[in-house]
């Protein structure tokens, strides 16, 4: 059993897209919190790194692209040799712990529990080498300034508890909900909800959310390609909900202790689902779903056969939760008061 005392300098190789990146973030917090004598360093790709620059609890945040020239990367190899990591955690699975030489690594071979979330998947690797993962939550450092910059953004919402996030892109085309549904949605939670919409992805979101923003009218705010990753939680922090397909956003706002309404189709949602309270995961039960494929040979039916309505109930009740918990919470605030 690991000896974590004796761990001084320790690095965590996390994953390469956005989305697996933030489910790695709960294997930091624990790595931060139970090796009390060690630096850590984490490494990280160009699409990830903003997750963790901006902890201080970090010794170093480490870029390494995987499409650099071979010559390139045997130098990198060779430089983090120099660092002598007393322990790698490798939730790559990657040759990375042999090459740079670590005392203590992750198992290459390590076999895991079935029908678990990814985010317990990376938890038990470490609970192997002795780490308590009870508790293990995620790790998301919003700065100040991401801080005032969402409050600024959404300073002129007049209705607070009518803020919905809403994003219509995913990374795969076929992770994607019709916009022919969202503007549906969009308008009816205009229109019967008087809820501001808060429209929000990356870069290659912005044709799609244009497309839906085009045909609603009513009070929205677009910033698609427009915030970097904690600027985006921090929106996150101050919307209601959020509805989307199995995304990095997805996962961003079980980051920061927002309820999801996820649609899911060829991803299984029993290992990328959504957590945390009130969160709800819609999909189809048909005999193809989850496919967990790059191409459908189909016509999409899981994602298509998802209608707007089937969405709208689910928001109604998620509005009555919001509303009951909102209550409770004045309730008990009056109490201590008194």
């Amino acid at each position: 059993m690991l000896n974590k005392d004796k761990i001084h300098s320790a690095l965590l190789i996390s994953l390469s897209n956005i989305g697996d990146a933030i489910l790695t973030t709960p294997v930091l917090g624990v790595m931060l919190q139970q090796l009390p004598m060690a630096e850590v360093d984490v490494l990280a790709a160009p699409r990830t790194v903003e997750l963790f620059g901006n902890n201080s609890d970090l010794r170093e945040v480490i870029l390494y692209d995987k499409h650099a020239p071979i010559r390139q990367k045997i130098s990198f190899i060779k430089k983090l040799r120099l660092k002598h990591y007393d322990l790698i955690i490798d939730l790559k699975n990657s040759a990375f712990p042999f090459l740079i030489g670590a005392s203590r690594r992750t198992s290459l071979f390590f076999k895991n529990k079935k029908n678990i979330s990814m985010k317990e998947k990376h938890l038990q690797r470490i609970k192997a080498l002795g780490f308590e993962i009870k508790g293990a939550d995620f790790l998301i450092k919003i700065d100040k300034e991401s801080e005032a910059f969402a409050k600024t953004i959404l300073s002129e919402v007049k209705d607070r508890s009518r803020i919905i996030a809403i994003s219509v892109g995913a990374r795969s085309d076929i992770k994607k909900w019709p916009y022919s549904s969202f503007i549906k949605v969009c308008g009816e939670l205009q229109n019967k909800h008087k809820a501001f919409l808060v429209f929000l992805g990356d870069k290659g979101d912005i044709k799609l959310t244009k497309k839906v923003t085009a045909e609603i009218g009513g009070d929205y705010l677009d910033l698609s390609g427009k915030t970097n990753l904690i600027q985006l939680a921090a929106i996150l922090k101050r919307c209601n909900f959020l509805l989307c397909n199995d995304s990095a956003i997805m996962h961003m706002a079980s980051a920061v202790k927002k309820p999801v309404i996820a649609l899911f189709g060829p991803t299984d949602h029993k290992k990328y689902g959504p957590e945390g309270e009130n969160s709800v995961i819609i999909y189809k039960r048909i005999k193809c779903a989850p496919c967990q494929k790059a191409q459908c040979v189909f016509n999409h039916e899981c994602l298509n056969l998802i209608t707007p309505q089937d969405v709208l109930s689910e928001i109604e009740i998620l509005f009555k939760k919001l509303k009951a918990k909102s209550q409770e919470l004045r309730a008990k605030s009056k109490k201590n008061y008194l």
